[in-house]
């Protein structure tokens, strides 16, 4: 069973969707949707889709989503599943529909070598600045850049001897050691 609730916060009125079910012997409730300040869920949906054009405005041919816009996908997603199972007859428009299928289709026609290939000079790009934070740490600790794990130990115990605050140390220098130390352990 689902429900519109209604609540107020520092003045202003939200709005969510609430669905009641039945669990381990106990009535349990979760929320569904939220709706923000529109008290009906085909209002929110509209707001929310005119949010999410909004946003994409400009750059409906790129795929990628920033994590804002993935954020009012999600939540126009959950929006249009909660009032098509409400109301069968709901009807999305047409711009979401089409955006909907442009996502499908985007995805389908990608080669597999293409998203590969971006997988992989994403994880080059990653594992260069994994490898130029790793000699930077190696300096810190004042070790060559292929150094055992107990060279590292012993290393950083040394530094940590010299340079820990309560043997007259710097704090910001023990903790610039205790990164490079978790940067050569992980």
């Amino acid at each position: 069973m689902s429900f519109i609730r209604k609540k107020t916060v520092k003045g202003r009125t939200y709005y969510q969707v609430e669905e009641r079910y039945w669990e381990e012997g106990r009535v349990r409730s979760r929320v569904v949707a939220y709706l923000g300040t529109q008290p009906t869920a085909e209002q929110a949906y509209r707001e929310s889709e005119a949010h999410y054009f909004a946003l994409r405005k400009g750059r409906s041919r790129d795929p990628w989503f920033t994590k804002i816009e993935m954020r009012a996908w999600v939540r126009l997603a959950k929006l249009k599943a909660f009032l098509q199972k409400a109301n069968p007859n709901f009807k999305i428009t047409k711009r979401h529909e089409r955006e909907i299928w442009k996502w499908v289709l985007w995805r389908r026609e990608t080669r597999k070598e293409e998203r590969e290939r971006e997988y992989r000079e994403w994880w080059e790009t990653f594992t260069k600045k994994d490898r130029a934070s790793k000699e930077s740490a190696c300096a810190m600790l004042g070790l060559p850049s292929d150094a055992t794990p107990d060279q590292v130990k012993a290393a950083y115990r040394r530094m940590a001897l010299m340079h820990h605050p309560d043997r007259g140390g710097d704090t910001e220098t023990m903790t610039e050691i205790n990164e490079a130390y978790e940067t050569l352990t992980e």
